[in-house]
């Protein structure tokens, strides 16, 4: 119990990863996934060996990333991937910078001991502060109806409690 309650770091993120590829390179089956938040987002690759062949875990994993609305003139920024413990296969991620809400052109580069070539993607990266105060207000509306509920309880039982305590205020005064 006491465990439980120490402080940790939390590693929340807006949402769930989603896949954006999946597809064999080398000798590994390759899946990437990613949390497409405007700001820092996330991409996980996962490796699994392909048809029964002997998996080497990469040595290296970099993750190149570029709007696709700059059609290829745009600089790819590379960031580099750490590797996570996994019971089969391998998995790494990477923490990128999503600027903006748009179409994210994804390239996978591997290292690895065997020949691999590169997983390419794209993830749409959707921006919620273009709701603006629309957003807080729907997104709040539950909060809002739970307390709105809680409050109206709380009145009537305090109306309750005074008619009880001015009825017996009167009873006795009366005697």
């Amino acid at each position: 119990m006491c465990a439980a309650g120490w402080p940790r770091p939390a590693l929340a993120h807006g949402g769930l990863p989603v896949a954006i590829a999946r597809q064999h390179a080398g000798s590994y089956d390759v899946s990437v996934w990613a949390t497409s938040d405007v700001g820092m987002g996330m991409i996980y690759v996962v490796y699994l060996p392909h048809e029964g062949a002997a998996f080497v875990p990469p040595t290296r994993v970099r993750i190149g990333l570029a709007p696709a609305s700059a059609g290829g003139s745009a600089a790819e920024v590379l960031y580099d991937a750490h590797a996570e413990r996994v019971r089969h296969g391998a998995r790494f991620s990477a923490h990128v910078d999503f600027a903006r809400g748009e179409t994210w052109r994804v390239r996978v580069v591997t290292d690895a001991p065997t020949p691999v070539g590169e997983v390419t993607a794209r993830v749409a990266v959707s921006p919620m502060e273009m709701m603006g105060p629309f957003g807080l207000l729907f997104y709040a509306t539950p909060f809002l109806l739970v307390g709105g509920l809680w409050g109206g309880k709380a009145l009537a039982r305090r109306r309750v409690a005074r008619r009880r305590a001015a009825g017996a205020r009167a009873a006795l005064t009366t005697h």
